[in-house]
């Protein structure tokens, strides 16, 4: 498990580097967003005609629409896995606590018949 060190402002585990996502996240879109930037910077001060492009022209819509959807679906995918692995968790979670409960009350059911001494079985019982 990682342990976290909070500080006064509760937001300084976000840029640890051990544990975090950020910095395989930054390796991904360091890229992407220096290639935007590129592309609309030459396009905008260096007259860069991006119309040749079909998949970048103005009429055509089907790649956006094809990574909408994508992106959509991806999204939709891993929440609904996400919340079905929450409730398992949570039912799991529940009936281990009701596991626990039957040992206790067995326990203390079967503790209040022993044959023993009584006051060896109440001073076990209130440890």
């Amino acid at each position: 498990m990682i342990q976290y060190e909070y500080s006064a402002y509760n937001c300084a585990f976000l840029f640890r580097l051990r544990g975090s996502v950020f910095p395989f996240a930054c390796l991904v879109a360091f890229p992407c967003t220096l290639a935007a930037t590129l592309l609309k910077s030459f396009g905008t001060y260096h007259d860069l005609d991006l119309s040749d492009f079909a998949l970048l022209a103005e009429g055509s819509s089907g790649a956006w629409s094809g990574f909408n959807f994508l992106v959509g679906f991806v999204i939709v995918f891993r929440t609904s896995q996400a919340y079905t692995r929450f409730w398992n968790a949570l039912s799991d979670t529940h009936q281990m606590m009701a596991a626990w409960l039957e040992a206790a009350s067995s326990i203390v059911a079967f503790s209040r018949s022993s044959p023993s001494d009584p006051l060896l079985v109440e001073n076990w019982l209130h440890t």
